[in-house]
């Protein structure tokens, strides 16, 4: 998903199906993590999720909702197909955390990478109809 403001790219949204979980050897411990997660009293992988990748807004275009719109839109194309949306954000990255809370995400886990990063997994439940 990307947003242009004529021929400036102001921002984009990338993102991964389970499709993925068994291509990315470095993606396996992540997917291998959601498999253990229960959300709302249901096993994340006994639901249709897609993978939230990198968000960037460009910093000349921060601040114009731009992010909020992203993410609208990719709600928009895929919750046809998905039920969730979710994504792990660095809880040191405070701004993104906000943002993604203030889209519609839930904090559900939090751990610590073995480099001593701590990260938080969020999740945006499209089956709540009632969107933030």
């Amino acid at each position: 998903m990307a947003a242009w403001a004529g021929t400036q790219l102001a921002g984009y949204c990338i993102a991964m199906t389970q499709d993925f979980r068994d291509k990315i050897p470095l993606l396996v411990p992540m997917f291998e993590r959601f498999d253990e997660l229960i959300f709302r009293e249901q096993p994340l992988n006994r639901c249709r999720y897609i993978v939230g990748g990198q968000v960037c807004v460009a910093e000349a275009y921060r601040g114009q909702g731009i992010f909020d719109r992203l993410y609208q839109t990719f709600r928009e194309v895929y919750d046809p197909v998905y039920e969730r949306l979710i994504t792990e954000v660095a809880v040191q990255n405070a701004r993104s955390l906000k943002a993604h809370q203030r889209v519609g995400f839930e904090d559900i886990h939090r751990y610590q990478d073995p480099y001593g990063t701590q990260w938080a997994i969020v999740v945006w439940d499209w089956l709540d109809k009632n969107p933030v």
